[in-house]
């Protein structure tokens, strides 16, 4: 009986706790205190159930006895109630009660004395407080919530909102000034972080993201002929200032990063001096009429873009008391007319400012020493070995699959060396590993085939394959490619037409070049931008920046790929192109190499400007004519020792085709003749080490115990050589 009404009781409850319509009706936004009334009402309800259970089943001499302990309960609660001096002053123990009740109890065997002790306890606190007073203190305590959220809604919360934003338009205002300096930095800090921890994967719509201490590129001296690595801590604490140069999607951009997020995390607290790591990407200072002034300015602006407004006197005064560390990233990507200004006006501010710590990033192509009078050592970014590339795809270890795993990953990019060579650069790898956890995707063979493929799958890729995208393609892959290529174009003729810098579009020229290209395509104005937005959250090819203001290619090698799609056609132009500026337009031009039919007119028009460009050319061109191919090769066999050359000779040799085949033999036999200068087979053997084929390092393991050389550089090799490694060390 009396479990089956505690049962009941504890029903109702439970039941509106369960129930979200009823607490949806309740119109109620503070739960806490409608969960408070109604466990109180469950509790008040338990009590008197519980009261209620000792009145139960008793003898009536048992009855009485039970009586006469609730009255004196009663009693002296009442008694108590109001005596503010000693609030319990009348409540019995044990032993009072043993007094009163003991002899009648023991008389007829009801209780033992600690179960009197209960009954009285009980009944002293229920009549100490009533139970209307238990009720009216629920009310007032439900009606005083509701009240407090009340207040709290059309008063509290109102004034909260216009305070904060008064603090922030102060904040805005006065940042750089003395008294808001704390909160300047901290909110600085807070802003790296926020960029910086976790690198979004823009091939997966960013929805993945890696931890930055997870995809960090090591770093090696140039021009050492060991392959020493260092840590960046050390080297920022024994040199002030560094020229870093990598190939493209090497990781300089990531470095300028890794460092801003170190001492956002408190890791410069090891350097003395304390700087404040502020990065700038400097297509944003490709400017004709650039000053001192105006690079401050632009210094300024990019504290501001990091939460961090009015910073001007602020900057003015770190920089003279040589306490920022200026990343001053991708000197490659300031326009070609402006480039020879920019330098002088940046080799200007560093003679100024000459306390300021600072590191600048270039491609290895571009970078003609322009800053070798102005840095402490020049540094050069290193190819992720075997270990390195396992390392970063470890960090993707939740997004393989069983069927997909990474040591599937891997074992395809051994069984391709031309692709696991592309696959040691940062961005490649990612652009790889981001198809490879989406889909089936087959690693292609060659350069083109896998720009080819990745891009329009890319572009194709649909929700099956990605359910964090929500809808289908709205466009054909042909369009997007149409899009992408125009704009590609646009970009890069950039400097030529508007003297700016060659990777960032304006919102207005990329919509007036799609409306273009939209016409062509039989669409209208109302496609401009779904389709352009659809690039940009589909594929993570195009990127916008500013807030939309401006937008750029995920990286300079994708827009450079599309651009040679654009100019398939236009080889003299191409050309003329590549005369006037070679630097821009060096990786076009072996780009658009494999892409046409026959190269062979441009490859000799380029050739006799730049004979290693023209030599690369090799590695990608799909066809050319024997005797063309014959003459460059041959005149480049006799300065095989140039270690500029040594990349191009690689993968040509690595090629499967027969020019390929040619060129490998061609080194093995120098290799193997010991009447040749020792110095010509070290540089036959350092070629072969770089086409990452099996057969080359059972090449050079021939000689393991007769040049000293071998050995480290089968050791750079990687995995492709373990087994010639193990064999000869065995032995």
């Amino acid at each position: 009986m009396r479990s089956a009404i505690v049962s009941k009781v504890l029903h109702i409850p439970i039941t509106l706790f369960k129930n979200r319509i009823f607490m949806k009706k309740m119109k109620y936004k503070n739960i806490t205190f409608l969960k408070l009334f109604i466990l109180s009402l469950s509790l008040f309800l338990l009590l008197d159930i519980h009261l209620f259970s000792y009145s139960q089943q008793l003898s009536p001499e048992c009855q009485a006895l039970t009586n006469d302990i609730q009255e004196r309960a009663k009693s002296d609660a009442e008694s108590d109630r109001f005596n503010l001096q000693n609030l319990e002053g009348s409540r019995r123990n044990i032993e009072d009660l043993n007094n009163l009740f003991g002899e009648e109890n023991k008389k007829y065997n009801c209780y033992t004395n600690n179960k009197i002790l209960t009954i009285y306890d009980l009944n002293y606190e229920s009549h100490k407080f009533p139970y209307f007073l238990a009720i009216i203190t629920i009310l007032l305590l439900f009606i005083g919530a509701v009240l407090g959220r009340f207040f709290e809604k059309n008063l509290i919360e109102p004034a909260s909102k216009k305070l904060g934003k008064l603090w922030e338009a102060i904040y805005q205002q006065f940042a750089g000034s003395i008294f808001l300096l704390g909160t300047a930095l901290k909110r600085y800090n807070k802003k790296l972080i926020e960029d910086h921890q976790l690198l979004p994967i823009i091939f997966t719509g960013n929805q993945l993201k890696l931890p930055m201490k997870d995809i960090y590129v090591p770093l090696k001296i140039a021009n050492s002929s060991d392959r020493e690595l260092l840590n960046i801590k050390s080297i920022i604490q024994s040199h002030r200032r560094l020229m870093i140069t990598g190939e493209p999607g090497s990781g300089k951009t990531l470095l300028c990063k890794y460092l801003s997020l170190n001492y956002a995390e408190g890791g410069f607290n090891y350097l003395t001096d304390k700087p404040i790591p502020i990065i700038l990407e400097l297509y944003r200072v490709s400017d004709s009429e650039l000053t001192i002034k105006k690079l401050q300015n632009a210094i300024v602006k990019a504290f501001e873009r990091r939460n961090f407004p009015k910073a001007d006197n602020f900057v003015e005064q770190q920089l003279n008391n040589g306490k920022l560390m200026l990343l001053l990233d991708g000197l490659d990507e300031v326009a070609s007319k402006e480039h020879s200004h920019v330098v002088q006006i940046i080799q200007d501010f560093l003679k100024k400012y000459d306390q300021c710590r600072v590191i600048i990033t270039c491609r290895v192509a571009v970078y003609q020493e322009q800053f070798k009078y102005n840095v402490d050592q020049t540094l050069t970014l290193v190819d992720f070995d075997d270990e390195q590339i396992r390392r970063f795809l470890r960090a993707w270890k939740e997004s393989f699959t069983p069927d997909h795993s990474r040591e599937q990953l891997i074992a395809s990019l051994r069984e391709r060396p031309q692709i696991l060579q592309m696959a040691r650069n940062p961005l490649i790898l990612t652009l790889i590993a981001s198809l490879y956890i989406d889909s089936t995707f087959v690693l292609p063979h060659s350069r083109l085939e896998f720009y080819n493929k990745v891009t329009d799958r890319l572009l194709e890729l649909r929700d099956m394959e990605r359910p964090y995208l929500q809808q289908y393609n709205n466009y054909r892959l042909s369009e997007k490619k149409s899009i992408l290529q125009r704009l590609a174009l646009y970009a890069q003729n950039n400097p030529d037409k508007l003297g700016k810098d060659r990777k960032s579009l304006s919102l207005k020229n990329v919509r007036e070049e799609v409306k273009k290209e939209l016409s062509s395509l039989s669409r209208t104005d109302n496609d401009i931008l779904p389709i352009i937005d659809e690039i940009v959250e589909r594929s993570g090819m195009l990127q916008k920046l500013d807030g939309g203001e401006n937008y750029m290619f995920s990286h300079l090698t994708l827009q450079e790929y599309f651009t040679a799609l654009a100019m398939r056609e236009e080889g003299e132009t191409l050309i003329s192109r590549f005369q006037v500026d070679p630097d821009s337009w060096r990786e076009i031009v072996k780009l658009w190499c494999g892409l046409v039919n026959d190269s062979t007119d441009v490859i000799k028009e380029i050739y006799e400007k730049d004979q290693l460009t023209g030599f690369e050319c090799l590695a990608d061109a799909a066809k050319i004519q024997p005797e063309v191919e014959k003459e460059i090769l041959e005149s480049l066999k006799s300065n095989l020792e140039n270690e500029a050359s040594h990349k191009a000779f690689a993968v040509v040799a690595a090629d499967v085709r027969p020019r390929g085949e040619a060129l490998f033999s061609f080194l093995t036999n120098i290799l193997n003749n010991e009447n040749e200068p020792l110095s010509k087979r070290e540089a036959a053997a350092k070629i072969l080490s770089k086409t990452n084929l099996p057969k080359a390092a059972r090449a050079l393991g021939k000689h393991y115990n007769s040049l000293n050389f071998i050995s480290d550089l089968l050791v750079d090799m990687g995995d492709v050589a373990l087994e010639e490694l193990e064999k000869w060390t065995n032995q």
